[in-house]
């Protein structure tokens, strides 16, 4: 550190003690003047990693078209057998799923037939439709 109340910094920065100035620093230092950008020692290797199929994804996976063709024969039946709207009385056009679709997607005791303005009722008042037993889920 420089002596107290001492402004010279440059003094102090090139006469220390116990730093030995006559060597020269390990790594010269360039010149604002001779800057130039960096030049690569070795090229650029490609990216690894996924290799293209030279296709497009499915728009639905093969297992997921086994239970969409069972869902549509179980829902077929289930309208067949229950005609009327679960709610109104009137005619039934939907597949309502008290419970959530995932696992229950062809599990008849979560269904419920009902018409396109009932269902739509359904999902836009839960609170409604979860008291009256036509959810059972948290929406």
């Amino acid at each position: 550190m420089p002596p107290v109340g001492s402004e010279d910094w440059s003094y102090w920065t090139t006469h220390q003690p116990d730093r030995d100035n006559s060597k020269e620093h390990p790594i010269p230092r360039a010149s604002p003047n001779d800057r130039r950008p960096m030049q690569r020692k070795t090229p650029l290797r490609a990216k690894q990693g996924f290799k293209k199929r030279g296709g497009k994804l499915k728009p639905v996976s093969d297992r997921r078209k086994v239970l969409n063709k069972e869902y549509a024969s179980v829902r077929r039946e289930y309208l067949l057998s229950n005609p009327r709207c679960g709610v109104c009385g009137g005619g039934a056009t939907d597949i309502h799923h008290k419970s959530k679709r995932g696992k229950n997607l062809s599990n008849k005791d979560t269904f419920m037939a009902v018409c396109r303005i009932c269902h739509n009722r359904i999902h836009d008042n839960p609170a409604w439709a979860k008291e009256m037993g036509y959810l059972i889920y948290e929406y």
